[in-house]
């Protein structure tokens, strides 16, 4: 009974700080900042993304995650199945670490906040498919480290690694281009 009870808990306490987070993005008066018209000074190209702010990102993200780790305490160190529902990856790690591995392994690696692969206030929902794929990614990485690896001869232990940095570098896209080099003189 008591995962249920957490459960319940932790949605509500996210649904609030996603609302905290939405309301904190407008004016005063509730209504959302206008963009600059385009064309103007400051304007996104037609069809390109809005501009990310990592740092706005992070603290929704943080305050988020402390709020989750604050309805936990006494179960932190709990495996993560234990805790919250529909756990399929990450099972056996403490649920106070599953939390910042999906602050700072997951979210903070794709540039993206909580809502990217969960329905706010239905956390354990299968609707997104960018969950499945986190998952996926997840196993893939797990292969990549213990399988493919592990069977090269010659990296250290600091070279056998790789996770969602290593691709996406901040981006739900993942890296495909390298900067250019700098000119040599």
């Amino acid at each position: 009974m008591r995962p249920r009870i957490l459960g319940l808990a932790l949605a509500a306490s996210l649904a609030l700080s996603a609302i905290w987070f939405r309301a904190s993005l407008h004016a005063a008066d509730g209504t959302p900042p206008a963009p600059p018209p385009p064309g103007a000074p400051g304007a996104p190209p037609a069809g390109a993304r809005p501009p990310r702010d990592p740092a706005r990102m992070a603290a929704m993200r943080d305050s988020v995650m402390n709020a989750l780790l604050e309805k936990i305490k006494g179960h932190e160190n709990e495996p993560a199945e234990s805790v919250f529902k529909d756990v399929r990856v990450l099972k056996g790690i403490p649920a106070g670490r599953f939390l910042r591995i999906m602050n700072m392994g997951f979210a903070n690696s794709l540039g993206v906040g909580c809502g990217h692969c969960h329905v706010p206030g239905k956390w354990e929902s299968e609707e997104k498919k960018d969950k499945q794929i986190a998952r996926a990614m997840w196993n893939m990485t797990q292969t990549i480290n213990n399988d493919l690896l592990a069977k090269i001869e010659g990296l250290d232990d600091d070279n056998r690694v790789v996770n969602c940095t290593t691709c996406h570098r901040g981006d739900t896209t993942p890296a495909l281009n390298m900067p250019a080099p700098a000119p040599s003189h």
